[in-house]
């Protein structure tokens, strides 16, 4: 018994050192564009947790939001929750230049959920241990609204920059 324990504490270990984002983009008429701002975005954060990200580009968002992120309930263990599922929702009618300035903007949303500063709970918002009322709450005016306004743009024209690749001789060996 005290061995099946031991093996279970060393993959629940091992999970947690080899886990990475799992980010599926749907929607995207660049989804390849996307993928790479998702991930530059997350290495800029220092995101590495194991959590599922799905991006969906819709023409179907209420009250004329250009993004919105939230998490999805997911399956627990032992009160455990295995992996969290973030979603991102952007406006499919967006430039491809709005789309990139919302998406930096609702990663980091997807920051700030996984630091445990923005929590959604029901009918509230928890932002760094204080509640607010989901439907008192005028969007751009909030803490955490702020925070990624006074940062978006900034990781925009980051995480949109070409990657560069640099050529190898020919002859390197080593």
């Amino acid at each position: 018994m005290k061995s099946l324990l031991l093996l279970a504490l060393v993959i629940f270990a091992m999970n947690d050192t080899f886990a990475q984002p799992v980010i599926k983009v749907r929607g995207s008429e660049d989804s390849v564009a996307h993928l790479s701002q998702i991930i530059k975005c997350l290495d800029y954060l220092d995101i590495r947790e194991n959590i599922c990200l799905n991006v969906y580009f819709s023409s179907h968002l209420s009250n004329q939001l250009d993004g919105t992120t939230y998490v999805q309930p997911a399956p627990a263990l032992n009160g455990r929750q295995l992996v969290k599922v973030i979603v991102i929702r952007i406006a499919s009618s967006l430039t491809k230049e709005k789309q990139s300035l919302v998406l930096a903007h609702e990663m980091i949303h997807v920051g700030q959920i996984i630091r445990g500063e923005l929590e959604f709970d029901k009918q509230q918002v928890i932002w760094k241990g204080r509640k607010y009322l989901d439907r008192l709450l005028e969007p751009r005016r909030t803490p955490w609204e702020l925070e990624a306004y006074r940062q978006d743009r900034a990781l925009a024209a980051i995480s949109t920059l070409p990657t560069v690749t640099l050529p190898m001789a020919s002859h390197t060996a080593y």
